[in-house]
């Protein structure tokens, strides 16, 4: 659990919701796959137009906050994009599977259900 944690972070953005004057984050999963700051998450999580949008950041477990410098690589039809981020430090990257998980495979998975940080699956 403790390297599947320092491999998943969380990709947030901030908006105005445009009715109070607080500032509210947007929190999705995501997880590290290069120790030099490339992170895999999907693309409507980076696709935003919203237009109270403030901002846009990474965050690690341990609370550190990286700005998201450039996006890669992006699918809208398979939901995923390869964005990189800008680290003061090498991250813990997740393993890569050598081979695809066949239907019905056992996998742990790190995920943010409903402001609940942090759970395995």
């Amino acid at each position: 659990f403790q390297s599947m944690m320092e491999a998943s972070v969380m990709v947030g953005t901030i908006y105005d919701c445009g009715r109070c004057s607080n500032l509210h984050p947007n929190i999705s999963g995501c997880v590290i796959i290069s120790s030099d700051g490339l992170v895999l998450t999907n693309h409507h999580v980076i696709d935003r137009s919203d237009t109270g949008i403030k901002g846009m950041l990474v965050m690690t477990h341990d609370g550190c906050a990286y700005p998201i410098v450039e996006v890669l690589a992006g699918s809208r039809r398979a939901d995923v994009a390869l964005i990189r981020i800008k680290a003061d430090r090498p991250l813990r990257s997740a393993p890569l599977a050598e081979v695809a998980p066949m239907t019905m495979d056992a996998i742990n998975v790190i995920s943010h259900p409903q402001n609940q940080f942090y759970v395995l699956t």
